[in-house]
Parts: structure tokens; C-alpha cells; sequence
């Protein structure tokens, strides 16, 4: 497994760039961020990942495809990949729901099941 990632960081109406400090020991990574906020003042990070697997790409291939397909994403922008996914997930339900009449708890119960499902097998 190869995973890639990036971000964006907004303020107001504009983005700041920054140089994160990177914590690295074995099997872990972390970015640590220094950023000047006003208090009222919006900031938001955008973090865009990428985790590709030698299931679905060869090997040799993994680290260019998770830095593409990171670019990908990170170019579409997180507003457009948020509807692309309402829209998925719209399409997963109109073809899987079960309505359970009467019974909120077993209602409740049965559609965190098939949520269950589709986040965890995609065939």
C-alpha cells in the first residue's frame, strides 16, 4: 500500500501556503502546521489523500499512481468531490434501501447495516 497526500489552506478569501514540519519515526508521519488566525476568521484545511494497493497496480507502479491520482483529486477540488460522492451515495441508497414501516429502531438498524456493506465491499 502507497498513499499520497495533499492539502489547501484558506483564510478569508484567500489561500496561504505554508511549510509544514514533518514528524517521521517508523510507520508514522504527521505534518505539523504554524498558522496565524483572527479570531472570527475562517480557516479551513483541505486534506486530499490517495491510497492505492498492489491488489489493483503493480508494485512498481504504486507511488506514481497515488501522486496522480492525489494531483487528480486535489485539482477537481473539494466542493466537486463532495457531489460526486452525495451523488454515489444517492445511487447506492435508491438501489439498496429497505424501508422497515413501524419500527424505527429495526429501520435504523438495517440501513446502518447495508451502510456497512457498501463502505466496506465495492464488487
Amino acid at each position: 500500500m502507497t498513499s499520497a497526500m495533499r492539502y489547501k489552506i484558506k483564510q478569508g478569501d484567500h489561500f496561504l501556503s505554508s511549510t509544514p514540519l514533518l514528524h517521521s519515526k517508523e510507520k508514522y508521519l504527521a505534518y505539523e502546521f504554524t498558522l496565524p488566525v483572527t479570531q472570527g476568521e475562517w480557516t479551513v484545511i483541505e486534506k486530499y489523500v490517495a491510497n492505492v494497493t498492489s491488489r489493483d497496480y503493480p508494485v512498481e507502479t504504486l507511488e506514481e499512481v497515488s501522486r496522480n491520482r492525489v494531483r487528480e483529486a486535489f485539482e477537481i477540488g473539494y466542493a466537486s468531490l463532495l457531489e460526486e460522492q452525495r451523488n454515489a451515495w444517492a445511487k447506492k441508497w435508491q438501489d439498496s434501501d429497505i424501508v422497515i414501516e413501524g419500527d424505527p429502531e429495526a429501520q435504523q438498524g438495517i440501513r446502518f447495516n447495508i451502510f456497512q456493506l457498501h463502505q466496506t465491499y465495492t464488487g
